[in-house]
């Protein structure tokens, strides 16, 4: 497709430069800048709103900036500006997220401030965000800015807007009569959501179950009878001039400002509770680090990433890694190899040994799967391969998979490309292996989380201001699959296992534990409730023993 910007040269966009798809049309990347470019012209916005939104200067908004059109002069989109390897606001909202990057609540503070000041500004020019929801907010990749997308969507002086998610709509504006209090009220259902882990409007109440009756009846996490998942963080985390502002426009109906010039939030040192067994099940110890656990390996060695002490092998600390990394242990001498990216370059260090391997590599994720560590790098998905000769060891890396560079992205085991609106999952289940099977009901979502072990995948999908969650059961040559999907969940993250008997245990949203085959077909469902159970248990497995981590704590838990 070739188009023209306004004042500038002639751009070529294909397949390659495609970073995702929405109702209105597609989004591509080109020399550092976005692309929209609309399906239906008819549709697209008019000039004279980007001239009202022309009047946005905060850096971090990311408004239509220049005219596209055909080479006919036909216009059919605009650029804005683009920031690379983004993180979803909305994977904010998990603890689990929280405890492996490390965000503090001080961190998260200076974040929701940010937002802040996004809607502030847009305020002042006499604009209103309207569909302020986390969809429509990017993290930077250091996790120290918040940038706005999809800001056509906006409301100007003479274009009012129209489409909000029922999820941040304000239920005291009636005819989309928004105004600057409703969006204060959408700013604060994100910002609680961004220090505590759950929408304000769920949780558990005896009576009112439907978290929209909840919205329509005012009936918030502050009223008594409301109960909130053990996997939330304590309200504490919330400075109190926040908390009593958020008790007054989500509890009372007030619709002011939020406070500003903060002091910083005190960074409260949670007790870590020991987990402790059940009439259910068989809870048992089988280590502890001393600090927050991000990644972990039990077999030959016992081996702990941890968020700020680096690896531990077999209680002997190896400094100098990030608990961002991910750990591998090679099956010869098992040596322990810690993985991270550091400003768009592979960082690879033997921990066992203390010392770096040198490879240069431009990557920009990394990810493990059954002992292997493979990398983004651009449109490549690379397979790292490790010799150990002696007590060196030298690293290389194979090219396994192609990607599109921006339409792509890393998760838990799995790599998701948006092929220009068809989703398609990267799987490699072996040393050099690569399947990609099409998944087409996860087409019309944006990918949010993921996860894939030994042919099960979970997904979790946004759409139209809700959380849809995919469990998908593949067939042993991936060819074909079975689907459950769970409507509209709150997200709290992925955790299953997949043990060697083909038995799948997974914590459901609801800290419930369900178990079934791994088979597609197989119909056996079980689910167990259990107050031992808690949503921020990473469940895990070796052989056929479930563990999971929580905290600074390795368990196994098995039924007694």
């Amino acid at each position: 497709m070739k188009v023209i910007v306004a004042g500038k040269a002639q751009v070529h966009l294909n397949k390659n430069d495609f970073l995702a798809s929405g109702g209105e049309g597609k989004i591509y990347v080109k020399h550092h800048q976005a692309f929209k470019i609309y399906t239906d012209s008819h549709k697209m916005i008019p000039v004279g709103k980007i001239q009202e939104l022309a009047a946005l200067s905060h850096p971090s908004i990311f408004k239509p900036e220049h005219i596209v059109t055909t080479t006919k002069g036909n216009p059919v989109g605009f650029t804005m500006k683009f920031a690379k390897d983004t993180v979803a606001l909305c994977q904010l909202f998990t603890k689990s997220f929280k405890n492996r990057v490390g965000v503090t609540p001080q961190m998260t503070l200076e974040l929701v401030q940010k937002l802040q000041e996004i809607v502030a500004h847009a305020h002042n020019k006499g604009i209103l965000i309207v569909d302020l929801n986390e969809l429509n907010f990017l993290l930077s990749p250091s996790l120290d800015d918040v940038f706005a997308i999809d800001v056509d969507s906006w409301q100007t002086k003479s274009f009012p807007a129209t489409a909000i998610m029922e999820s941040i709509r304000d239920r005291q504006i009636k005819n989309n009569k928004f105004t600057e209090g409703s969006d204060w009220f959408s700013f604060a259902v994100v910002a609680f959501n961004m220090f505590i882990g759950v929408h304000p409007y769920k949780g558990k109440h005896p009576d009112i179950k439907d978290w929209q009756h909840r919205m329509d009846q005012n009936v918030s996490v502050f009223h008594p009878k409301v109960s909130l998942p053990k996997v939330c963080l304590p309200m504490d985390v919330i400075p109190e001039a926040y908390l009593q502002w958020f008790k007054a426009v989500l509890a009372n109906g007030n619709r002011t400002a939020p406070p500003k010039d903060l002091q910083a939030v005190i960074d409260i040192a949670m007790a870590i509770k020991k987990v402790v067994g059940s009439n259910n099940f068989k809870i048992s110890e089988l280590l502890q680090a001393p600090d927050l656990i991000t990644d972990f390996i039990i077999g030959a060695v016992r081996a702990v990433l941890t968020q700020n002490k680096g690896v531990i092998i077999n209680g002997k600390e190896s400094p100098g890694v990030p608990g961002t990394a991910k750990i591998i242990c090679l099956p010869v001498r098992n040596t322990v190899i810690a993985a991270h990216i550091e400003n768009g370059k592979l960082k690879l260090h033997n921990a066992t040994g203390r010392v770096a391997i040198p490879l240069d590599v431009d990557a920009s994720d990394v990810m493990k799967y059954d002992g292997r560590l493979y990398v983004k790098s651009k449109d490549k998905i690379l397979e790292l391969v490790f010799v150990e000769a002696g007590n060196n060891v030298i690293a290389s890396v194979k090219l396994v998979a192609t990607a599109l560079e921006f339409g792509s992205k890393m998760f838990d085991g799995v790599v998701f490309q948006n092929l220009l609106g068809a989703q398609y999952a990267s799987i490699f289940p072996k040393p050099g292996t690569h399947h990609q099977p099409r998944i087409k009901e996860l087409d019309p979502y944006k990918i949010v989380d993921a996860k894939h072990e030994r042919g099960v995948l979970i997904v979790v999908g946004a759409k139209a201001g809700k959380y849809d969650k995919f469990v998908i059961r593949f067939a042993p040559d991936y060819t074909s699959y079975d689907l459950r999907m769970v409507p509209d969940i709150s997200y709290a993250g992925i955790s299953f296992t997949v043990l060697d008997n083909g038995i799948v245990v997974h914590l459901t949203e609801d800290e419930k534990l369900q178990l079934f085959g791994k088979k597609p077909g197989s119909s056996n469902l079980k689910e167990i409730s259990d107050s031992a159970l808690s949503g921020d248990m990473k469940l895990t497995s070796h052989g056929v023993q479930t563990m999971f981590v929580q905290g600074d704590t390795v368990y196994t838990i098995a039924m007694p």
